[in-house]
Formats: structure tokens, C-alpha cells, sequence
């Protein structure tokens, strides 16, 4: 059941977090964790109309080939990607001041791009991976219905999403390779990192149990978030990983920026095209 009357303004009629009115979002957007990088994705743009920051989000939008896009930095995590996709939703389907529902609304195309660790011997660094599916551990399942939960260890409980199928073929014939994502709720213990605390989930550089079980190929901590907030919302979803380390063989990408530009680029193709 929808409250619209929940909806926070600011002043100026700004949605609360973003800062941003409906009139300043293109429908493709594209989510980034670093606020650094959507000034590195807006440098390829023809143009920019417009570019506002609060906090940790930072938003340009302007032209790519002629084509009105959008760049939201989101911050690390799912908790973020709850604000930054509800927010994008109430831009794209609220009437705002108003708060009436949008009588058109509107299917947004949300690209994440960002970086990844492999958890596959065979996934070398520099490979640019499009997130066909993706398992959730990070929790935002508490705060939503994804559907059916999988128990992966004792009290540890994972959601299942699923990118846009179309999306997903754009991509694979703009050269990405296929994966299944694992998004976890951090960076060091979440992911199996064991430095002076050791780590539950050291699991999952086994290659064993729940890894083989699904075929997972990478961890990052965004996109089942991503994909299950959309699947809700009406929007097409997908999520595009520059491969920079591989948590098995433990190697590193030695030209991160590089990959990450590709990546952009790449994408930006796409997108255009669209």
C-alpha cells in the first residue's frame, strides 16, 4: 500500500537526500559508489546541464551522443542503494509537491558501474563482468518482501534478483562477460577477509558449498540491492564490474584506472544506444 504523504521535501521542493527535482533526472541512470567517479564518467559528456552534490551523493546529468543521462554517486552498500533508488523512483513516478502519484510513470534504466573481486581461478583481472544474477547477504532483505530466502550457514540468510534480460544482452554483445554477483554488507569480514579479526565467511574463497552450489564469480556491495529495489519498482536494472582483483589467485589489477575507464566507456556506448 503506497504513502506518499511519507515523502520528504526540502525548501526548495527537492527530494530529501538527492537534492534534486524531477525536471533534473535523465531516464538512464547510472549509479557509481565514489563520488570522485561520476565527475570521471560525466568528462566524457558533450555537455552538462546540471550538477549538485549533499553528502555522499553527488549527481551530473547531461549529454552522451545526444543522449540525456544521469550520473548518482550512491555511496558504498545497500543501505545507500535504498535511499538513492526510492529517491530516483519518487523523481520518476510522484508528482512533487504534491505527492499524487505520477499518471505516467515512468521505467527508469539504472546502470550501476563499479568495481569487483573474482572468486573464479578463471576470471582474470581486467574482465568486464555484467551481473546476470545476484544473491543479497547484506541485510536490506529485512526492510522488504524479496520473495523466498535461502539459508546459506545458520542465522545467514541470502535473496535472489535478477538483472533486466535485455539489458543483460546489450551488454554480453558489447563484449561483457556473464557472472553471478554476490553482494555482501562490507568490505573486510562480509567479503572473507580475515585481518586481525578473523572472518565467518572465509568460505567463500573455497570455491565450495554455496559458491559452486550457485556459480557465483564475484563479490562487490551493491547490486542484488540494485536489482531487487528495481525488480519492485518497475525499473530496468543491470550492473556492469570491472574485475580488479581476484580473491583466489590474489592477484591485482596493476592498471585499476585503466580497467575502470573501459568500463565507462564501454558502457556509455551502450547506454547511448538505448
Amino acid at each position: 500500500m503506497q504513502n506518499l504523504a511519507e515523502i520528504i521535501l526540502n525548501p526548495d521542493g527537492s527530494i530529501y537526500h538527492l537534492h534534486l527535482k524531477p525536471e533534473e533526472i535523465s531516464e538512464i541512470v547510472i549509479t557509481v559508489g565514489d563520488p570522485g567517479r561520476v565527475d570521471k564518467v560525466a568528462g566524457f559528456f558533450e555537455s552538462v546541464k546540471l550538477t549538485r552534490q549533499h553528502r555522499e551523493f553527488r549527481t551530473i546529468t547531461g549529454t552522451y551522443r545526444g543522449r540525456l543521462i544521469s550520473v548518482v554517486s550512491t555511496g558504498i552498500g545497500t543501505d545507500n542503494v535504498d535511499i538513492v533508488l526510492n529517491e530516483l523512483d519518487i523523481l520518476a513516478n510522484v508528482l512533487l509537491p504534491e505527492r499524487i502519484a505520477h499518471p505516467f510513470p515512468k521505467s527508469l534504466i539504472i546502470c550501476r558501474m563499479g568495481t569487483s573481486g573474482a572468486i573464479q581461478t578463471d576470471i582474470q583481472v581486467g574482465t568486464l563482468l555484467v551481473s546476470e544474477e545476484a544473491w543479497g547477504i547484506d541485510g536490506l532483505h529485512a526492510g522488504y518482501d524479496f520473495g523466498p530466502l535461502t539459508e546459506i550457514q545458520p542465522g545467514l540468510f541470502a535473496y535472489h534478483s535478477r538483472a533486466d534480460a535485455g539489458l543483460i544482452t546489450e551488454f554480453e554483445n558489447a563484449g561483457f562477460i556473464k557472472g553471478i554477483t554476490l553482494t555482501t554488507s562490507g568490505f573486510y569480514g562480509p567479503q572473507g577477509r580475515s585481518i586481525r579479526i578473523p572472518s565467518a565467511l572465509s568460505w567463500l574463497r573455497s570455491q565450495s558449498g554455496f559458491v559452486a552450489e550457485k556459480g557465483l564469480t564475484n563479490l562487490e556491495m551493491e547490486t542484488a540491492g540494485i536489482y531487487a529495489l528495481s525488480t519492485l519498482l518497475g525499473h530496468r536494472a543491470v550492473s556492469l564490474n570491472a574485475i580488479l582483483a581476484n580473491r583466489i589467485t590474489g592477484e591485482f589489477s596493476p592498471q585499476p584506472e585503466a580497467v575502470m575507464e573501459e568500463l565507462i566507456l564501454r558502457g556509455l556506448d551502450v547506454l547511448s544506444r538505448l
